[in-house]
């Protein structure tokens, strides 16, 4: 009797510590997308350290679960977002059709870049950056 209740205790620990930490990383993440153009249009990802992802297109009055992502893929996202802050590359050039990335740490804005501008040099590390998360986002379906 007295390993049921020690196992129930663990259980629930290990319960309560598990939802926390998955609460922390849901205020961890990077968004990126576009917006503007011709049609002002407006799309908006959202990946998780742990492969979770959302789409906001611009009627939707809210971000739409899609299939996860590769987990190593994301975390490399956040690495190689986090070495581009540590470098300095800071990037505020909107234009007719900008494209934005943010990193989004603890709820708090980490790091920002938006470009389209056009009249200043974009970072080639941040176009791939850019172009990989757009690829991995891009053909997932969405979860009803």
């Amino acid at each position: 009797m007295k390993y049921r209740i020690i196992l129930f205790l663990a259980f629930v620990t290990l319960s309560c510590v598990e939802q926390r930490t998955l609460m922390q990383d849901r205020n961890t993440y990077i968004s990126f997308g576009s917006l503007g153009g011709i049609s002002n249009n407006y799309t908006e990802y959202k990946i998780f350290r742990d492969g979770t992802a959302y789409i906001k297109k611009r009627f939707d009055s809210d971000f739409i679960l899609q299939e996860r992502l590769d987990k190593k893929q994301c975390i490399q996202f956040f690495k190689v977002l986090s070495s581009l802050h540590e470098d300095g590359i800071e990037l505020n050039n909107p234009g007719n059709l900008s494209y934005f990335i943010k990193w989004i740490d603890k709820g708090k804005d980490r790091y920002e870049v938006i470009w389209g501008g056009g009249d200043k040099e974009v970072d080639r590390r941040l176009q791939i950056l850019y172009k990989n998360m757009q690829e991995l986002c891009i053909d997932k379906q969405i979860v009803r």
